[in-house]
């Protein structure tokens, strides 16, 4: 209120700035600047230009407060909106009715009539009315481009304004602020009226100078009422800011789902635009959802807070997901979503093992020999058997081996998660010694493979899972050498080529971690290094965890192939780490590398 009353009290005085040059110059007084200003002053113009802006003022605050009172849906149709009623909504529109109901009703707020702009793509919302009717208003591309948790979380913002009293709050500033604008409309219909007058000789030749003089005016006032509109603008910004971070907060609070609010969020920062183009926008833009008039020095003038700290302030890792995400745009990426064709080459995995090898499966000694042979087919030397074995097992061991190197590495991690549950059921001593000849295998050619060490892990914490981290990591930072760990062991198994290594590196990695960070040598991300940092990982949350995950599934999948190896060394990241293994997409018609 104070910096309205300022904002007053200046348009005021470049109001009577602006009539003090035409008075000063029609007086034609060779006085000094200083006395002429006394003059004006004695001479009660000031005074009578003082009270006049004042009524104009009041007139632009009146009119727009007569306008909005005179129905709780006028600023909706002011802006073009549409209301939806009845049963013949598209899809989209009985979604927003549902999202608003359920949001009324968690809220307790009572249900507000719903309206779309049609002609606005961008994507943006405000609420309006009075208590005893509100009027939810969306823009057709809010419509269209969110789902249905975004949806909901922009409509948990705008509920979040009617539940704290924002919405009288903004409507008393938009008339106010419109009485400050109403200067430039006098100015403009003055300079309008007397062009017109001109350009159809309308005035006499001895009054030139007279009209000349009152398009002079009408320019000054046009330029005092600008500089209201600036005043305004930074009496919105200073109100704005803190309501539209309180909002964010209730909606998250409303939701239970900062991912909702996040991700429309995201899509705005990352190109969606928030700008509408009704000529009312700038109006309303400290109610909208976001930025609704593009303008100069957003730092100064902007209803609401940069995009980046809002995502900050819903969590970690907000903000880096939007960057995340926005290099998958510039890239003409896809979201990774689940290969449509898993399920059936799932199916035609499995239906290409041979039968007997699906019967081994299934037995308890059958299992354990199907390990053993899988260790044993990939080592490239020859390794004896584990002396448990029964002389048929030991017998049978070089054909199960020959069908394992037939079938191919793809079916490597498949057979192992069909051998694990049979071996969970076994007794506990049975483990011990199971374990102790796994060992034994691994290191009798004297290396370990990723696959080794996956399979040596994947059996341990099936039997003996992790407890769970006594701390826990908010902040990508925290763990951010470990994340180098991580990040370099997969760049060095997607390529070997040292140009390719760093672009991986520049693309996938850098958003994540500090600045001025490089790939590491491939000596610091051996697997001892790799478990250590994992166990730093697995410590995040599990939001922060799942960004994590989607960056290594980016590195795999960057050069459009999935290789038996990276899969391989991505679901030790996931077993080690306690979390699920991405959901993996690549733009090819076969099957991926699983």
């Amino acid at each position: 209120m104070l910096l309205f009353a300022a904002s007053l009290f200046c348009l005021v005085l470049l109001v009577n700035a602006g009539v003090f040059c035409v008075w000063a110059l029609m007086v034609s007084s060779p006085l000094a600047v200083t006395d002429l200003l006394q003059l004006y002053a004695q001479s009660g113009v000031a005074g009578w230009v003082s009270l006049a802006t004042l009524l104009v003022f009041s007139s632009g605050t009146v009119h727009r407060f007569i306008q909005l009172n005179k129905s709780t849906t006028a600023l909706a149709e002011l802006m073009g909106a549409k209301e939806i009623t009845g049963t013949a909504l598209t899809a989209k529109e009985k979604e927003l009715t549902n999202v608003v109901a359920e949001m009324a009703v968690a809220s307790g707020v009572p249900v507000p009539r719903l309206f779309v702009m049609r002609q606005e793509l961008a994507i943006n919302a405000f609420v309006t009315g009075n208590p005893a009717e509100y009027s939810l208003v969306v823009t057709q591309g809010a419509l269209e481009q969110l789902d249905r948790d975004e949806l909901q979380g922009v409509i948990g913002h705008e509920f979040s304004h009617l539940l704290h009293g924002d919405v009288q709050l903004n409507l008393n500033m938009l008339a106010m602020l419109a009485g400050l604008v109403a200067v430039s409309r006098v100015g403009k219909m003055l300079v309008r009226v007397e062009v017109s007058s001109r350009s159809t000789g309308g005035r006499m030749r001895g009054r030139s100078n007279q009209a000349g003089t009152l398009i002079a005016f009408g320019v000054l006032l046009i330029v005092a009422g600008y500089a209201g509109l600036v005043l305004g603008r930074l009496i919105k910004a200073a109100v704005s800011r803190q309501r539209e971070m309180l909002a964010d907060a209730s909606s998250v609070q409303f939701t239970r789902n900062p991912s909702g609010l996040a991700g429309a969020l995201i899509k705005i920062r990352n190109g969606t635009p928030s700008i509408l183009t009704n000529q009312y926008a700038e109006d309303v833009s400290h109610m909208c959802f976001a930025n609704a008039v593009n303008m100069w020095w957003q730092a100064l003038f902007a209803t609401h807070p940069p995009i980046d700290v809002r995502l900050r302030h819903l969590g970690p890792g907000w903000e880096a997901r939007a960057r995340v995400r926005q290099q998958r745009v510039n890239r003409n990426d896809a979201e990774p979503v689940f290969n449509a064709n898993a399920m059936g080459y799932a199916h035609s995995l499995i239906a290409s093992l041979p039968v007997t090898m699906t019967q081994l499966l299934s037995d308890e000694e059958g299992a354990r020999l199907m390990v053993y042979a899988l260790i044993m087919a990939g080592s490239q030397r020859l390794i004896p058997a584990p002396t448990e074995l029964t002389k048929a097992q030991r017998e049978y061991l070089p054909t199960l081996m020959a069908q394992i190197r037939t079938l191919g590495k793809r079916t490597r991690i498949p057979l192992l998660d069909l051998a694990v549950p049979t071996i969970q059921s076994m007794e506990v001593e049975q483990h011990r010694l199971f374990l102790r000849n796994v060992d034994e295998l691994i290191r009798a050619d004297g290396r370990v493979t990723v696959f080794e060490y996956l399979l040596r892990q994947l059996i341990y914490l099936r039997l003996y899972p992790l407890k769970v981290p006594e701390k826990q990591y908010v902040d990508l930072a925290q763990v951010a050498q470990p994340l180098m760990v991580l990040f370099s062991a997969l760049i060095y198994q997607s390529s070997k080529v040292p140009a390719e290594q760093q672009a991986l590196f520049a693309t996938y990695v850098a958003p994540l971690v500090p600045e001025n960070s490089a790939l590491l040598p491939a000596s610091s991300c051996g697997l001892v290094s790799l478990r250590e940092a994992l166990e730093e990982v697995r410590a995040l949350t599990s939001f922060l965890k799942q960004l994590v995950l989607d960056v290594c599934a980016d590195i795999v999948m960057a050069d459009n192939k999935i290789q038996v190896e990276e899969l391989e060394l991505l679901r030790l990241v996931c077993l080690l780490t306690d979390s699920p293994i991405p959901p993996l997409f690549v733009a090819t018609s076969g099957p991926v590398a699983q």
